[in-house]
């Protein structure tokens, strides 16, 4: 009876240590950087993926791979669309046995994302609000301090939850869906504004004080290569800017008066 219990423990006990041996030193994922990034490149069209330095691995328990120096581009244009200083993925292995992908956890540092500016469409929206002129810093990616998510891949749809974002101004969570035939990501957030004296001095007038403690629902929607981001303010115009409207319009209207009075000289 004995043996009947010992053989198959140490069957078991055999099998992990060639996998552990196997993985560890046999297999390094290193050995295959052109194969990884061809296939990655091939799983997102038109684009390619490079990475430089080395992707660290441990296997056991769960599967932890961290990849640094990540590029995602245009190989015709050379132009990038994401770059992340590295990103940590752990990632589940029961679920890969039927082909599930469940990370656990994604942690990416330092991303930037070209093509939309979070902050400065944060701040353009609050400057139409407040008829103050449009903030403009003229830099055309959003970065990113920190990203991190629990994703699962289920066929061709990708399931994003517990995001958590944080940029320069601000700090937002949500979830989402990313469909990786088609590329089509729609996230929902809810986002706040740091509140710092640094950001503050940086901002100065455009810095938007009325938006502090306030919840700010962000929609990111559309081709991963071509986002839109919208940010949802109706809440702080009826709350906050609808009490002092008409002392808006009456500097609005005082001066398009004194606009009027020097162009055309009018006699009061």
């Amino acid at each position: 009876m004995k043996k009947l219990i010992i053989y198959p423990v140490v069957a078991i006990i055999t099998i992990i240590v060639i996998i552990f041996l196997y993985l560890t030193i046999i297999f390094d994922l290193n050995d295959y950087k052109k194969d990884i990034t061809k296939y990655i490149s091939n799983k997102i069209n038109n684009y390619d993926v490079t990475y430089d330095g080395r992707i660290e691995a441990d296997y056991f328990p769960n599967t932890i791979i961290s990849v640094p120096n990540i590029n995602i581009y245009s190989p015709k244009t050379k132009k990038s669309l994401i770059k992340i200083d590295t990103i940590s993925l752990t990632v589940l292995l029961e679920p890969l046995l039927n082909k599930i992908l469940n990370v656990e956890s994604l942690i990416a540092k330092n991303f930037k994302y070209y093509g939309v500016n979070v902050d400065a469409t944060l701040l353009k929206t609050y400057s139409l609000i407040k008829l103050n002129n449009f903030y403009s810093n003229n830099i055309n990616f959003t970065e990113v301090e920190t990203l991190s998510a629990k994703t699962i891949v289920i066929g061709d749809i990708m399931q994003i939850s517990d995001i958590f974002i944080e940029t320069e101004l601000l700090q937002a969570s949500g979830s989402g869906t990313l469909n990786i035939n088609t590329k089509d990501l729609y996230v929902e957030m809810i986002g706040n504004i740091k509140s710092t004296q640094d950001l503050i001095n940086k901002y100065k007038s455009n810095y938007p004080d009325e938006l502090i403690n306030e919840k700010l629902p962000i929609i990111i929607e559309g081709k991963i290569n071509a986002l839109s981001v919208s940010v949802n303010l109706n809440h702080i115009i009826i709350n906050k800017i609808e009490p002092i409207k008409e002392k808006i319009i009456d500097e609005i209207e005082e001066k398009v008066l004194n606009k009027i009075k020097d162009k055309i000289k009018l006699p009061f």
